[in-house]
């Protein structure tokens, strides 16, 4: 074989495998998809007050809209159709209900290890005490979570079956600029195992301050309210923002797949090729190696 017969194969070579690599990877579910349990988009539609679904794979762990709380077209970096807005109600929040521990919620219970990841966009000042997510029990408070604002300079503070612990520096929260914000825990571990993580449209992803100490185990089960921009413990507990793609996951993210999840929160939804597609694809090199023979 002669040294440019050697280098057609080689390319031709190239070209295949590059080819059926891009097929591999549209194709295969990333670990982020497999460990997620709960995903509200609120795209259903642009406005008003269509159940949020729950895009996960379980669609029971639908959210309902609460007092006046409606949709925003308002999204990160337009990204999307539309948002949560809580419309500065006290009681605006999304809630998702548990009936006697029955499966939807409990999807979200007895969790070892999560990752809580959502956009937020304050409207108005930000106060201590105003909540982001939680599923806690309204008495003795021994069992679920809460992340919720410390303090109205941006502190963050997550709650595990009635132990808190806070963020060592302040998140931003300028208002009406959309911010990435993510916290997890690891129940499995006593020492260092919360961290907070915040981001923007044009930021990537760091580390808020250092990590952190909660030792409480797995997060106990109740059959209480999962709110989103609420708690059962308070009535005043709503923020003045918007919300938009909430994600609870059942393990520890790190930096990069939170980056991940930030880059797909500001970019607009591309359709996966079709099977079909894949294969006319797969089709289509094959072609080309041959006529390059």
């Amino acid at each position: 074989m002669s040294k440019n017969d050697e280098s057609g194969q080689r390319g031709r070579l190239r070209l295949v495998a590059g080819a059926w690599a891009m097929i591999v990877s549209l194709a295969m579910p990333s670990l982020t998809r497999a460990s997620i349990v709960l995903h509200w988009t609120f795209d259903e539609a642009a406005s008003g007050t269509t159940n949020a679904l729950n895009s996960a794979g379980n669609g029971t762990i639908n959210g309902v809209f609460n007092s006046t709380s409606t949709r925003s077209t308002n999204t990160p970096n337009s990204a999307s159709t539309a948002s949560f807005n809580t419309s500065g109600g006290s009681t605006s929040y999304l809630v998702a209900t548990d009936p006697s521990g029955t499966q939807p919620i409990d999807d979200v219970d007895n969790l070892t290890k999560f990752t809580i990841a959502l956009w937020f966009n304050p409207q108005s000042a930000i106060a201590a005490n105003k909540r982001l997510i939680a599923k806690n029990d309204l008495s003795p408070n021994t069992s679920g979570f809460d992340w919720l604002f410390s303090n109205s300079s941006g502190g963050l503070t997550i709650s595990v079956n009635g132990t808190s612990i806070a963020s060592s520096a302040n998140a931003a929260v300028d208002l009406n600029v959309w911010h990435f914000m993510v916290v997890t825990y690891d129940g499995s571990l006593t020492t260092n195992n919360v961290k907070f993580y915040t981001g923007a449209v044009a930021s990537a992803v760091a580390q808020l301050g250092s990590t952190r100490t909660l030792n409480k185990g797995a997060v106990a089960d109740n059959d209480d309210e999962l709110r989103l921009g609420g708690t059962q413990r308070s009535s005043t507990a709503t923020p003045d923002a918007l919300f938009d793609d909430v994600r609870i996951y059942n393990t520890v993210l790190d930096l990069t797949a939170l980056e991940t999840i930030r880059q797909e929160g500001i970019t607009a939804p591309v359709s996966a090729p079709e099977p079909t597609s894949l294969a006319l694809l797969g089709i289509g090199v094959a072609a080309i190696a041959r006529r390059r023979r």
